[in-house]
């Protein structure tokens, strides 16, 4: 494309920045990232997440932070991809706490929201939190929401297959929806 002197488009570096994520092209993806400076593109709420991702995967937190710090429009993506990233790389307070401003900004967070606070207080060893956090994402006391918290627990057993606690919580899910048989099930 530059040999041709054609511009790359929005589409383009967004999915040339997910291909650096991807294979750990960290300097590929500064690369990236000193283009759009250089060349003065402006840094959308999708190239910022791009870049917060690419970053993140590549073990550069701290130039994810930098990213998202400088982003004038965040959405609930690019929130997540942080806390997933801090979360990976033992951020885990600084994790909790951009949840925290996540629910502060008045957005709602969804089930990749909730696996990345629930990874992030299982490698801080914050049972009790992950508890709290657990029964905020299911909202089973209030809005019965146990498609959720299955799609959730779906993912944190591929995470962790061995952590016996979440088919207790999806047990205990069950349960406060009136969903005896399943809760049985889970339990045995």
């Amino acid at each position: 494309m530059q040999t041709e002197q054609v511009k790359p488009n929005e589409v383009t570096l967004v999915s040339v920045l997910s291909a650096c994520a991807h294979l750990g092209a960290l300097e590929q993806g500064k690369w990236v990232h000193g283009y759009l400076k250089s060349n003065k593109v402006e840094l959308s709420v999708f190239l910022g997440t791009s870049l917060i991702d690419m970053y993140a995967k590549c073990g550069e937190v701290e130039l994810a932070l930098e990213v998202f710090n400088g982003m004038g429009v965040r959405n609930l993506l690019a929130w997540t991809t942080m806390i997933k990233g801090l979360a990976m790389h033992g951020g885990d307070i600084e994790a909790l706490s951009l949840f925290s401003d996540v629910e502060k900004a008045g957005i709602v967070p969804d089930d990749i929201t909730f696996i990345g606070v629930l990874c992030a207080c299982t490698h801080a060893s914050l049972v009790d939190q992950g508890r709290q956090f657990f029964d905020l994402m299911t909202g089973c006391r209030f809005h019965r929401n146990v498609e959720l918290a299955e799609d959730v627990v779906k993912h944190l057993i591929q995470l962790e297959p061995e952590n016996g606690g979440v088919y207790v919580l999806l047990a205990n899910v069950y349960a406060a929806s009136g969903r005896q048989e399943e809760a049985r099930k889970v339990r045995n």
